[in-house]
């Protein structure tokens, strides 16, 4: 291979290397963990107070996947946000041992035992009374884990397996994600597919569950924020009801029971609020069309994002709340800008035209759903009926996008207290449309499958 220090750059020597790991760290534990993979648990000498980490060593056997897997690592290490697990220190050293020729990654990474799961655990009570979440607890888990993925979402990092398990929480109150994936080579998906099934830990969506009764090695969908909407949903469900959501679940037919989880959420109904209910409905939607994505979720939070700064234990992470919310930069930003621009005589018009769209489309809606029933096309499904069915279809994004647009208008208006001319009742009838809009598909839905 030459002279290996021309062909790679090392951080530090090896010598410094190893002193490093043996005076700065003590060594506690190795381990196989299905979040982190396999590390070292050690504990950073003199801190105060006692602070974990996680030592993960990754081999590679030449030049060049050394470098391709260092430079991954150095991806992950620029995610600085509280939200998630952080790697504290990287490096690469050259390795010659019996006559081989190596190399040698080092990963120091933040390290939490404790997760939603435990915290769940804690609160079921196991003979003592049960001790639910307050509301805003589960709307602060929902941002903390929300603000990870999209962070995830703009730097090409796949999740997809979002659970209690998977989600970290630290002693000042903060949830947190890493990088499963990328550490332990698994994620749920995984796990069923080979037949380590934990049946307790299945919070897929529906769209990854059939794949699984199918036996579909790699799952490929290019929603896969939805999925991961889907089981933030059904985290919070759980954490909502202290009640294990594997009863939604039907492992011989691979199918998600709708008729169960409008029981959870009929729970989630009578102890909270009916803002936080739905929420969580349009986050667990069976038909990932009608689900939110990350957008919606974000604007679902973001009229109650000062409640949720203020949530108990959280004083650190509001502290950092700007860079925690700049992931969505991307997504937002030119949305953002435009809607920045408009005076409050757009705002009435984005509204009123808001609620034109939605009552063309409940007519095309009842047109399309008439030519269903209709006998005389019933069997055939004529080209007619299908045409006017896609362009409800597509009738639907636009006024999921107007939605949505003229809901963030409206906060970021009142935010600059120039409401002005704008009426919240206005917002009100078009959000009652909307759902009544959202009745008319699911209906037409079930038509077509009939």
């Amino acid at each position: 291979m030459g002279n290996s220090n021309s062909q790679l750059d090392t951080s530090v020597s090896r010598q410094k290397l190893q002193y490093s790991l043996e005076h700065d760290l003590t060594f506690i534990k190795k381990i196989t963990d299905d979040r982190y993979g396999e590390i070292k648990v050690m504990q950073i000498k003199d801190s105060k107070p006692k602070e974990m980490v996680a030592l993960k060593t990754i081999m590679a056997s030449s030049v060049r996947d050394c470098e391709e897997i260092f430079e991954q690592v150095t991806l992950r290490k620029s995610l600085d946000l509280p939200t998630v697990v952080r790697i504290k220190v990287m490096d690469k050293t050259e390795m010659d041992q019996y006559c081989s020729h190596y190399f040698k990654i080092y990963v120091l990474y933040e390290y939490y035992e404790k997760t939603l799961k435990t915290e769940i655990e804690k609160r079921e009570g196991k003979g003592f009374p049960k001790v639910h979440f307050e509301e805003m607890e589960i709307y602060h888990m929902i941002d903390c884990v929300l603000s990870a993925l999209i962070l995830f979402f703009n730097n090409q990092i796949i999740h997809l397996d979002i659970r209690p398990h998977t989600i970290f929480y630290s002693d000042d109150g903060v949830f947190k994600l890493n990088d499963i994936q990328f550490m332990s080579g698994m994620n749920a998906y995984t796990q069923f597919l080979m037949g380590t099934p934990d049946y307790d830990n299945c919070f897929l969506a529906p769209e990854l569950f059939d794949l699984l009764g199918h036996r579909i090695l790699q799952p490929i969908s290019k929603n896969y924020p939805k999925a991961d909407v889907f089981s933030l949903g059904m985290t919070a469900l759980e954490a909502a009801t202290l009640r294990p959501v594997y009863h939604c679940y039907d492992f011989d037919e691979f199918v998600v029971k709708e008729a169960v989880i409008a029981e959870y959420l009929e729970d989630v109904k009578n102890r909270y609020s009916e803002k936080l209910y739905n929420l969580l409905k349009n986050m667990v939607r069976i038909d990932e069309n009608l689900r939110f994505d990350y957008t919606m979720v974000y604007q679902s939070l973001s009229p109650r994002q000062e409640q949720i700064n203020e949530c108990p234990e959280e004083d650190k992470l509001r502290e950092e709340k700007p860079k925690e919310k700049a992931p969505s930069k991307p997504i937002f930003e030119a949305r953002n800008k435009e809607i920045s621009s408009k005076v409050n005589k757009d705002l009435y018009q984005e509204l009123n035209l808001l609620e034109e769209k939605i009552k063309e489309a409940l007519m095309k809606s009842e047109d399309a759903q008439k030519n269903f029933l209709n006998p005389e096309t019933q069997k055939m499904r004529t080209d007619l009926a299908k045409d006017e069915y896609f362009d409800f279809l597509a009738k639907r994004e636009e006024v999921v996008r107007k939605s949505a647009q003229a809901r963030e208008s409206i906060t970021m208006e009142r935010k600059k207290k120039t409401v002005g001319m704008v009426d919240e009742r206005e917002l009100l009838d078009s959000n009652k449309l909307y759902e009544m809009y959202l009745e008319e598909y699911e209906n037409l839905r079930n038509k077509e499958y009939s």
